[in-house]
């Protein structure tokens, strides 16, 4: 939580969370796989318990830290009474180029030399039509996968291996969305939002829509790809301007040519694959000062699914401070 990038690696991740599970069973904790929760039990706007898929559970308190794709579980709460509302978030596109290009940009005469590592970038962009544009969860060396959660939609992510070997750098390019592009009338209009743009980027198999980045900025379809993709499905050439309104390409345009000039060949060099759709939650789930819910006593929501983070890091952090909530509560 101290390093400003921190980074472990998907491969050693596996290690440390089946570490992590093996300490929470060794202090008393139980872990119940393949276990959904499907309501609240209420007595009035107190919670005392919940139901799941494989049981139900007696507690006057849950911790709630979904992920911002549990849709379902959204709008079971928000059919109990949990108060919910809309918010800002941004969707984009995933980009690819070569990690060399980005290792000779950061370190110029030193490229190459053997202590450096696969290095990182952080770009940002104000446009015209006052979105802003920027790069998020970069991942050196790294892989771009499918990270979809429903039937026939597409959305992708990225990460890295711990040694962050890989012959691609690849990175979110993302642009604000605000309510008035989602809102019509409804708490979860932006997961309908998001929805509709993973539809349209499905393809059979999981292909992504991939594009090079000089071609998108020509609103022209490429016939093939700079680079060779990390993604480990296929790809389909597709013209990526078809799924934003004009706006959203107008700024993603402005912001490319902005990155281009603090990297040189971004454009060039650099490949889209895929809808970036998942990035943050497009709902709050409000909260008060102990932090409950607004509406339901002993539910605390955490973390980005709730609305109060947005990265691994945040979530972290957002986690502590809930943690931290329960336990005053406890001491009460």
């Amino acid at each position: 939580l101290y390093q400003q990038r921190p980074h472990l690696g998907t491969d050693v991740l596996q290690t440390i969370v089946k570490k992590i599970r093996e300490k929470i069973i060794r202090l008393g904790g139980e872990i119940y796989f393949d276990t959904k929760l499907e309501s609240l039990y209420l007595n009035g706007n107190q919670i005392i318990g919940i139901h799941t898929n494989k049981q139900d559970f007696t507690t006057d308190s849950v911790i709630l830290c979904t992920g911002h794709s549990a849709s379902d579980t959204y709008e079971t709460l928000l059919a109990q009474g949990v108060e919910i509302t809309q918010k800002d978030f941004a969707i984009g596109v995933r980009v690819e180029h070569p990690q060399s290009l980005i290792d000779q940009s950061t370190y110029g005469k030193h490229y190459g030399h053997p202590v450096l590592k696969a290095s990182s970038y952080q770009l940002t962009a104000k446009t015209s039509v006052n979105r802003g544009v920027y790069s998020f969860c970069m991942c050196p060396g790294g892989v771009v996968i499918p990270a979809s959660t429903e039937q026939k939609c597409l959305a992708v992510n990225g990460m890295s291996y711990s040694m962050r070997a890989g012959k691609n750098a690849n990175s979110a390019i993302l642009v604000q969305i605000p309510r008035s592009d989602f809102d019509q009338g409804h708490p979860l209009d932006g997961f309908q939002f998001q929805k509709k743009l993973e539809q349209l980027g499905y393809h059979e198999g999981f292909a992504a829509p991939a594009q090079n980045i000089k071609d998108y900025l020509k609103q022209t379809p490429s016939d093939k790809l700079v680079i060779q993709t990390s993604y480990p499905r296929s790809t389909v050439m597709q013209d990526m301007h078809a799924f934003f309104s004009d706006e959203v390409n107008q700024a993603m345009e402005e912001g490319m040519k902005q990155f281009d000039k603090k990297i040189h060949g971004w454009i060039e060099n650099g490949i889209i694959v895929g809808l970036e759709t998942r990035s943050s939650s497009p709902i709050k789930i409000l909260r008060n000062d102990n932090g409950c819910s607004s509406t339901i006593q002993g539910l605390y929501p955490c973390g980005e699914g709730a609305g109060y983070a947005g990265g691994i890091v945040s979530s972290a952090v957002d986690g502590i401070k809930q943690a931290e909530n329960y336990i005053a509560h406890l001491n009460r």
